[in-house]
């Protein structure tokens, strides 16, 4: 990018560490105090957001399909609740994900909708979902973080 665009302002975040090493040297060539947080009111996505505001540098949230309803939710809140929204990445979920995920986010003529249920606004069925189970293979192997008992692993 900055080859094409030398004036470009690129974070690239592959690890929380790495992520944190970026944010501490920005926070210390401004003479700024980093602020560390345990809980959710300080997501990982709106410090990375926030940061982006002092550089007017807008967001651009990652949405595939293989995120869930309630991830695409949480990113629609993030773009509501900052300035520098940029664009959101965003699938139509299947009637069926739809049904699994009562309030899931719906897109319309380019537009995303949440709904203003408390919170996410997202339920999940779990009596529904256990009818669709995941398959012991997927499409993509990379998209294989949890085993079928929903155990987090490595991809």
């Amino acid at each position: 990018i900055l080859e094409n665009k030398p004036n470009a302002r690129v974070v690239i975040v592959t690890d929380r560490d790495e992520l944190d090493k970026q944010i501490e040297g920005v926070f210390t060539e401004a003479g700024q105090p980093i602020k560390r947080t345990s809980s959710g009111h300080d997501l990982m996505s709106m410090k990375v957001a926030r940061l982006g505001e002092a550089f007017n540098i807008r967001t651009a949230w990652h949405g595939p399909g293989d995120v869930s309803p309630v991830g695409h939710a949480a990113n629609a809140h993030i773009d509501f609740a900052v300035w520098n929204f940029g664009i959101q990445e965003s699938v139509t979920f299947s009637p069926e994900l739809q049904e699994i995920f009562p309030g899931s986010p719906t897109m319309k003529d380019g537009y995303m909708y949440v709904n203003e249920a408390p919170g996410l606004g997202v339920t999940v069925n779990e009596k529904l979902a256990a009818k669709y189970p995941l398959p012991p293979k997927q499409l993509n192997e990379w998209t294989q973080v949890r085993r079928s008992d929903g155990t987090a692993i490595r991809p």
